[in-house]
Parts: structure tokens; sequence; C-alpha cells
């Protein structure tokens, strides 16, 4: 009988995103009105677009390798 790890299911909720932080694969964090996944364990940088618009080191043309994903659409007031 094979066995489920239910962590691996579920994503987690961070609240809001902050630079210096290590996050994990299906962590979810809020950034100015929209909730995004990360897609990969990582330290986040400075610059959440650094993040988000990563690319493969070296790779040429550019690969895309972003961090995060969006999860939802709001409105940042």
């Amino acid at each position: 009988m094979s066995e489920f790890k239910l962590e691996r299911f579920k994503f987690i909720w961070k609240g809001d995103w902050v630079a210096g932080t290590e996050y994990n694969r299906d962590d979810v964090v809020r950034r100015n009105g929209v909730s995004y996944v990360c897609l990969k364990s990582h330290t986040a940088d400075a610059d959440f677009n650094t993040d988000l618009l990563a690319i493969v080191p070296g790779s040429d043309p550019e690969l895309p390798d972003p961090r995060w994903t969006s999860m939802t659409e709001g409105k940042y007031f």
C-alpha cells in the first residue's frame, strides 16, 4: 500500500512576501493584492520581480525559471 504525505498536497500560507525569507515549494504569499505560489525553494531576493521573472543562468536564448506563479488576482489600495 502506498503512503501519502499530506503536506505535499496543501498550500502553506506565509502572509505578506518578505525579502530575504526562505520559501519552499507550495508556500503562498501576498504581494500588492495578488497571491503567489512558490514553485521552487529559494531565498527571496531584495526585489520580488527578480524572483518572479528569473531566467536559467547562462541560457541562450534566455529560458524562464520563475520562482513564483500567480494564484489569485486582487486589488491593492
